[in-house]
């Protein structure tokens, strides 16, 4: 019985320094109170009762007095936990306030760090979008670039040739080289523009220099005739070589493009 007093005790003090409310303060101060006289007038009874007074125990625990601490202590205890309970629910109210507002501020801060990674992932996709743009700009720029200074070489080479041959030659050579031409053959047409021969070429048999084809006669006079570029694709067992005038050559793809200046054909590449 003393030890479970000692118990109580312990929690009452423990009590009243978790929660230091006023009124429950005032609460477990009384119930302190008539729980010391309780125990105060129990131990009086334990101890007649250890001498043989049993009547004058019995007359201690039956009083009046006795019975007015157990309703103070009743009441007091009773009002204890009720306040008790009343400051867990106002903790508890005030923790799942604390806690919604957390949720809260974690949410919209989401929403802000998900906004900016939109937003930086969109700049990246720009920046990203322009710089790709930028380089094929930089890519045509030298394309460009690569091809002028082909031209340039190109007109310093022709510049210096003395005569149709060398200049059928030159020119031959230059495109090529320039456009991965494996034959090419160059016909120049007379002033009458009745016959296109051919002065020059790329990789081609000089005896074949002097072929002459008169305008509409076979694939050359036809693209001088037609003013426009004649374009094939062959298999490997045609043989044109009668009618691109190459010798004995079978080839793949054949390309005539007449050169026309002031609506005359001047030549006609092959």
């Amino acid at each position: 019985y003393m030890e479970a007093d000692t118990v109580l005790s312990s929690a009452i003090k423990e009590a009243m320094k978790l929660m230091p409310n006023e009124a429950l303060t005032t609460s477990i101060t009384e119930t302190d109170a008539s729980n010391n006289e309780l125990v105060k007038m129990e131990k009086q009874s334990f101890d007649l009762v250890h001498k043989g007074k049993l009547q004058e125990a019995a007359e201690v625990l039956n009083s009046r007095n006795y019975n007015e601490q157990k309703t103070l202590y009743r009441n007091a205890m009773n009002k204890a936990v009720t306040l008790i309970k009343a400051e867990i629910n106002i903790a508890f109210d005030r923790q799942q306030k604390i806690l919604y507002l957390t949720i809260f501020v974690i949410i919209i801060t989401s929403l802000v760090m998900v906004g900016s990674w939109i937003r930086l992932f969109k700049i990246l996709k720009d920046y990203y979008a322009k710089r790709l743009e930028a380089e094929s700009a930089l890519k045509d720029s030298e394309k460009d670039l690569e091809k002028k200074l082909q031209q340039d070489n190109i007109a310093k080479q022709l510049q210096r040739c003395t005569t149709f041959e060398k200049f059928a030659n030159t020119l031959a050579s230059e495109l090529s080289l320039s456009l991965d031409l494996v034959y090419a053959a160059l016909y120049l047409s007379d002033k009458e523009h009745l016959v296109l021969q051919r002065i020059g070429g790329y990789a081609c048999n000089e005896s074949g220099n002097g072929v002459s084809y008169n305008w509409g006669q076979g694939l050359v006079g036809q693209a001088a005739q037609d003013k426009r570029t004649i374009s094939l694709a062959l298999s490997t067992d045609e043989d044109i070589c009668t009618v691109i005038g190459l010798g004995s050559l079978k080839a793949r793809n054949v390309l005539l493009l007449p050169i026309i200046h002031k609506e005359e054909v001047w030549a006609v590449i092959e």
